[in-house]
């Protein structure tokens, strides 16, 4: 009702503002006769809406949709190349990430091998031991971890483990490669492994490196290998050996399909160590393409070769010093663009007839709509934030009557969004109030009980119990330090100070203890809040420790600086049952667990100081036990 009462008084405003302007626009017709353009301009301009739109579409009706047309050909045209850009980079990189995680995994293997005893004791054996072979061959047999990564990685030809004296054990991959009697000759894989020895690092780092088992052989091999010490302990007296077929290592990133074109990889030297065209593998990447145009991690270009331009896409993988590339034909890519350009046409065919006739619906539709749209909006003058109610067309108007009622909704979710800020804001400082008070209430008469700690201890002293000197002198320290604002960080060698205190004490009351373990000197400057490691610490001893310590428990504490600092308190106790393994918990999320008023405490204080991203995490240990990880702030403590 409110909208039609609206529109009328509106469109009458409107008619009176028409009529004096056709009145004046016939005077400016008159004087200004002389100037057809500006004439026709101003007459066009004092037009009503209806007819505005209705010249709009007769005049214009070609240009706007060969307009159009262009546009969306050429914008298409744009995001496809550019759609091809990015999927091909995205695949270069996951190429690189495939290579390299599977070299660190046979990096992994061949040092987890060059670790066993059994390996160590091998390669020192003479070459004729049948024996030792022979058990070396039952070991493999026996190795989970080999079987499983030989399995999943079908693109490795060999591994060895050989050792100087001669002697020689290998086990052989895939027997869908490339057959090459140097693979499992004894004699070859023997010499083969004199030369490496040179070339391998002599402190037992991994390397992989391009190679052939012979020369001018026509078959590139790739080499994964390390050496290791055996018998004497700082003398290297075997290697263990991987060989790949170095147009194997397509497997590694099968599920990477790239119709009609290429994919090459560079080593760290600029050499080919694969390409889709085996024939130049092992060959200089410089005869291939210029390195100059490897700039940066990531990138494309587009050269021409054999006549044929080629866009070319790389990614380059820091640590490895490996480059992915990916090579397709332009034309290959300019396929979509062509067939988008053949449906435009037809589609221009069709709309210039079609637009002549919507024209005049769609101007009638559009004026509808603006107009209640203008009402709504003149309300927002006034106050009312009213949406949109009724029938919403599907077009542009419709879409800005949506966009306007998203406003409407967003406006009002951002009143509440301040209203709970606000709202928790106060509960926060309402708390910290409430902590503070609560610290206050501690510090009553703190002198009377450190002079009274004193007299104590001065009788022991006097009794010569030195026991007794030492708890009370550790008791006297807990008190001063636990006194002081607990919302007031402090170092974290203040913190440690503390809980060596408390340690001291508990090691009078039960006299065995589970190893104590430090590993916080990185972060003894950095800002810790009071009496967050002591509650944690006295939790695992009367949860984690209940029923008792053995030799074997142990407490490790240990703080690392990463985007945040990180303080972890691990203990081997009894761990919490309801904790799934490889999960980390908050405190509310572990099922069917209540923690005490410390823990919880602890993570209130840290959260009312720096904020809801920090506080208590939990996650249980492998081995049994449980790990308390604190998440700070990475901030100096500023000793004044």
């Amino acid at each position: 009702m409110e909208l039609l009462k609206w529109r009328a008084k509106r469109t009458g405003d409107e008619r009176k503002e028409r009529e004096g302007t056709s009145k004046r626009g016939a005077r400016n017709w008159i004087k200004h006769r002389g100037n057809l353009v500006s004439g026709l301009k101003e007459c066009y301009e004092n037009r009503p809406l209806f007819q505005q739109f209705a010249t709009a579409f007769i005049a214009l009706v070609f240009l706007p949709i060969l307009c159009v047309t262009l546009f969306s050909y050429f914008n298409g045209s744009r995001k496809i190349l550019q759609q091809y850009e990015e999927i091909l980079l995205q695949a270069t990189t996951d190429i690189n990430d495939k290579l390299v995680g599977s070299m660190r995994e046979l990096d992994w293997l061949t040092l987890q091998i060059a670790n066993q005893e059994q390996t160590k004791n091998f390669v020192v054996q003479s070459p004729g031991n049948f024996y030792e072979k022979y058990k070396m061959k039952q070991w493999c047999d026996n190795q989970l971890f080999l079987k499983r990564i030989l399995t999943d990685n079908k693109y490795v030809g060999r591994l060895s483990i050989i050792g100087d004296s001669g002697i020689e054990y290998s086990i052989y991959g895939d027997e869908a490669q490339e057959y090459d009697k140097n693979l499992y000759n004894h004699k070859a894989i023997i010499e083969k492994a004199y030369a490496y020895r040179d070339n391998l690092p002599a402190d037992g780092r991994f390397v992989v490196f391009l190679s052939r088992l012979k020369e001018n052989s026509q078959t590139v091999y790739l080499t994964a290998a390390r050496r290791f010490p055996a018998g004497d302990y700082f003398s290297m007296k075997g290697s263990v050996i991987i060989e790949i077929q170095a147009r194997m290592l397509g497997q590694i990133f099968s599920g990477i399909n790239v119709r009609g074109g290429s994919v090459c990889v560079l080593n760290e030297d600029k050499d080919i160590i694969f390409h889709t065209d085996t024939k130049k593998i092992g060959k200089p990447g410089t005869e291939y393409l210029d390195m100059s145009l490897l700039s940066g991690t990531q990138g494309s270009f587009t050269v021409k070769r054999d006549g044929e331009r080629v866009f070319t896409t790389y990614s380059a993988d820091k640590l490895s010093g490996w480059i992915s590339l990916i090579e397709l034909p332009v034309g290959q890519m300019e396929d979509p663009i062509q067939n988008v350009r053949t449906i435009l046409i037809y589609m221009l065919l069709i709309a210039v007839p079609l637009t002549l006739w919507l024209g005049y619906q769609f101007t009638k539709a559009i004026l509808e709509p603006i107009h209640q749209l203008e009402w709504y909006m003149d309300q927002i003058g006034s106050g009312e934030w009213k949406k949109v109610i009724g029938y919403v067309p599907g077009n542009e108007i419709g879409t800005l009557m949506k966009q306007y009622n998203r406003m409407v909704d967003k406006i009002q979710e951002l009143i509440k969004k301040v209203y709970k800020a606000e709202l928790q804001q106060s509960q926060d400082n309402l708390e910290k109030r409430k902590a503070q008070l609560q610290a206050l209430q501690t510090q009553i008469n703190p002198h009377f009980l450190y002079n009274t700690l004193g007299a104590i201890n001065t009788y022991a002293m006097e009794a010569e119990q030195p026991e007794i000197e030492q708890m009370i002198g550790a008791l006297s320290s807990m008190f001063r330090y636990a006194v002081q604002d607990v919302l007031e960080p402090v170092q974290l060698a203040d913190e440690v100070a503390h809980v060596n205190h408390y340690l001291t004490i508990m090691w009078y009351r039960h006299r065995i203890m589970p190893q104590i373990i430090w590993d916080v000197d990185s972060c003894m400057d950095q800002q810790i809040l009071r009496l967050t490691i002591q509650p944690i610490l006295e939790n695992a001893f009367q949860h984690g420790f209940e029923g008792g310590v053995s030799e074997k428990d142990f407490i490790r504490i240990q703080a690392r600086k990463e985007d945040d600092v990180i303080v972890e308190i691990e203990d081997s106790g009894n761990g919490i049952p309801e904790m799934e393994e490889g999960h980390i918990y908050r405190l509310s999320e572990v099922p069917g667990v209540k923690f005490g008023i410390g823990l919880i405490n602890v993570n209130k204080r840290i959260q009312i100081v720096y904020g809801e991203a920090y506080g208590i995490l939990l996650f249980r240990n492998v081995e049994g036990g449980t790990t308390i990880r604190l998440a700070l702030p990475c901030l100096k403590h500023k000793v004044i």
